[in-house]
């Protein structure tokens, strides 16, 4: 198993955040994304600009706080949690933890070289702090 785990205080209001990680029916603001297939309200699928499918099955979600799912492609299984944490009214720590098993040794050897998760973590930071940003201006 392969895991990464990110943590950050972020300069904004919890229920910002809150509402741009679970809302499925936007993901304009995900660069590795071309769009979220959504199926139901518990199952929906992203689909990568590379072409990949992942199918994610929601398996927990407290308003502002706690937000789980499952997830699974062809090569791997695995699991992510976000929590986020009110310090103040525009002050939200959150921690991301991803969880994978790859479902071959041979595709968890190549995913060494080619499935750097600490820095897919970063680049959905970087991402989710554009869009916060994005908002404040707007």
């Amino acid at each position: 198993m392969r895991q990464s785990e990110m943590k950050a205080t972020l300069p904004y209001n919890v229920e910002k955040i809150w509402a741009i990680i679970t809302n499925n029916l936007d993901s304009a603001w995900r660069s590795d994304l071309s769009h979220i297939e959504i199926i139901d309200e518990t199952h929906f699928i992203e689909h990568t600009k590379d072409g990949f499918s992942t199918e994610f099955e929601i398996t927990d979600k407290v308003d502002c706080q706690f937000y789980a799912f499952k997830m699974s492609n062809k090569n791997f299984q695995g699991k992510w949690s976000g929590k986020l944490i009110k310090i103040s009214e525009n002050e939200t720590k959150v921690i991301f933890l991803e969880q994978i098993t790859f479902k071959n040794k041979i595709m968890e050897l190549i995913s060494h070289l080619g499935m750097n998760l600490k820095k897919i973590q970063e680049q959905y930071f970087k991402d989710l702090q554009k869009a916060l940003a994005s908002q404040e201006e707007s």
